[in-house]
């Protein structure tokens, strides 16, 4: 995985911390929480049924492997090229703030495709230690930008607890370092998360 761009930002900060990458700023006005209906939280439960560390959370499907895809890593029999990515019906409604986001990373990255998705995780719900791995992840950045969150969730990145909060955005080793989180707050915790895939250098 590229940990770093040729480009810079001032807002970039570069951490020692097992597993951290990069953390910086995202303008406030990028948060478009208040605009996703209850609804859109059940129109794909594929990404949880797929992957059991998933299964308490509720995912809404922006751009990611195509459906197919999904299937054969269910049943462990994908055996296909390193990564193909799909744009989901649901990308429309929010493809200007997700246009917000990509023109703001590509002063960072070298960006020659995306992965997106919202994420839940209910009060009380866990997602399991775990490592992403398979060509998909081992060729992007991962990047976490909490939309709303609390000092309740425990984010476990190696042997680090972290604190993520609403203004900022997280760039973390997924491929190499187990991670897990725990809501023990009364809230949800709802992160966009995006895979950042670059161009060769």
């Amino acid at each position: 995985m590229r940990i770093q761009s040729s480009k810079k930002s001032k807002d970039v900060m570069f951490f020692k911390r097992e597993g951290l990458i990069r953390v910086g700023r995202v303008p406030n006005k990028f948060n478009f929480l208040s605009e996703i209906s209850d609804w859109e939280w059940t129109q794909n439960e594929q990404r949880q049924k797929t992957f059991s560390q998933h299964r308490d959370t509720e995912s809404i499907i922006l751009r990611f492997k195509p459906p197919w895809i999904l299937d054969l890593e269910r049943c462990n029999s994908y055996k296909g090229e390193p990564y193909r990515l799909q744009s989901y019906q649901s990308i429309q409604k929010y493809i200007k703030h997700i246009s917000n986001y990509l023109n703001f990373f590509s002063k960072i990255y070298n960006i020659s495709d995306y992965g997106c998705m919202i994420v839940k995780l209910k009060p009380g719900g866990r997602i399991p230690p775990h490592v992403d791995c398979g060509n998909y992840f081992t060729n992007c950045s991962r990047i976490h930008i909490p939309m709303k969150s609390s000092k309740e969730v425990d984010f476990h990145l190696g042997d680090s607890k972290i604190n993520m909060k609403v203004g900022k955005y997280y760039q973390i080793n997924n491929t190499n370092f187990e991670h897990s989180v725990f809501n023990r707050g009364s809230s949800d915790r709802i992160h966009i998360i995006f895979d950042l895939f670059e161009l060769s250098k």
